[in-house]
């Protein structure tokens, strides 16, 4: 393998496609916006906990419904494994 690690997104339909970010339901309405504008292609783990911050913010400000625990794990070249909140 290449060593990098790779999002990619499958649709209902079984369409897949390669993608550099991803959220999943109502709330990607909200988040591709935030991700779309923030997001850079040599992004750092530092930029990407401050992007999931901004993302959580947004949420708060604008989605209904009020999420008090999340579930954030990284993908690298080192694997996978979950962030706690306070690690933002």
């Amino acid at each position: 393998g290449t060593g990098e690690a790779a999002l990619y997104w499958i649709d209902y339909l079984s369409a897949m496609a390669k993608v550099p970010f991803a959220s999943h339901g109502y709330c990607g309405y909200f988040l591709y916006a935030v991700m779309d504008r923030e997001y850079t292609p040599d992004i750092t783990l530092d930029g990407a906990k401050a992007l999931v911050k901004k993302c959580f913010e947004a949420l708060k400000t604008r989605f209904i419904i009020d999420f008090a625990d999340y579930t954030i794990k990284v993908v690298d070249r080192d694997g996978t494994r979950e962030l706690r909140q306070d690690e933002l």
